[in-house]
């Protein structure tokens, strides 16, 4: 069988399965450890016995039993860096990227100067590790509770050379120091609203749900992080579109004196907050 053949076949049962055809091109590219002009370059050759009951298993494996794509890779790219990931962390979105994006436009608009910065329940360290590598006047620290997730995100820093320091605990516990800048995108998921299985399944429940309304970390973000603050600060957060409102009124209600927003993902939802008292 050519790989064209085998891709098409994929592709039929992917349709079959309700799934993303792409899915079909990323395990084989996974697999095959080809680049995509290689793959492309090479559609009518006969594909191996060996990759293809390799590339077969992991198809099985995400349509039968709604393993996630990243879980079957080991890897997710985010803000164009690859990042291991696996059920200790949750994966990477791509409105976290905007996150970034944001926080990095703001810090040149607003800072534009070496700063600390704070990265609270990192995960796989996507948001810390982007930022450090982006921004190489943001000394970045990270922090989680999971000791799990811990090894993932130092593996993370360490693969792709950035310098962060990380800290176990339970959000501003472990904090020492006052930072000009706050990043973090907590668990904002009400724990009663149902998810599609290859999330409920196979990512952590910590890093997902955020109690009955999915505020609950958000708000002991607000109050836990108050004697962390350099005097001009800029705190950031993403959040469920439907919690714009009730995060702009706790964000207020913390932090009188400053200037408090929320901002749409590129899919015109609203998404993160920021807090920037200057």
């Amino acid at each position: 069988m050519t790989y064209a053949q085998a891709l098409r076949q994929a592709k039929d049962q992917l349709t079959a399965a309700n799934k993303e055809l792409r899915v079909a091109e990323l395990l084989l590219l996974h697999v095959s450890q080809l680049s995509n002009a290689e793959l492309y370059a090479n559609l009518q050759t006969q594909m191996p016995q060996l990759m293809m009951e390799q590339w077969a298993a992991l198809l099985a494996q995400h349509i039968e039993f709604d393993v996630p794509l990243q879980h079957l890779t080991g890897e997710e790219i985010f803000f164009g860096y690859s990042f291991r990931v696996g059920p200790e962390v949750l994966i990477p979105r791509f409105e976290t990227e905007e996150l970034v994006e944001k926080v990095l436009a703001l810090y040149d608009e607003q800072f534009g100067y070496p700063v600390h910065v704070v990265d609270l329940g990192t995960g796989s360290g996507a948001i810390a590790i982007s930022l450090a590598k982006e921004e190489l006047r943001m000394q970045v620290d990270a922090v989680d509770v999971s000791a799990a997730a811990l090894e993932v995100a130092k593996y993370n820093a360490e693969h792709l050379n950035a310098s962060i320091t990380f800290h176990q605990g339970s959000w501003c516990e472990p904090l020492s120091r006052t930072y000009d800048i706050v990043v973090a995108n907590p668990p904002y998921i009400p724990v009663k609203e149902s998810l599609p299985n290859e999330i409920i399944h196979y990512e952590p429940h910590t890093a997902l749900f955020g109690g009955e309304d999915g505020l609950d970390h958000h708000r002991t973000i607000y109050q836990c992080i108050k004697p962390h603050l350099n005097p001009r600060f800029l705190i950031a957060v993403e959040h469920g579109f439907q919690h714009a409102q009730a995060v702009q009124t706790m964000a207020q209600e913390a932090f009188p004196l400053a200037r408090v927003w929320s901002e749409k993902d590129m899919q015109q939802k609203d998404r993160f907050t920021f807090v920037l008292q200057t």
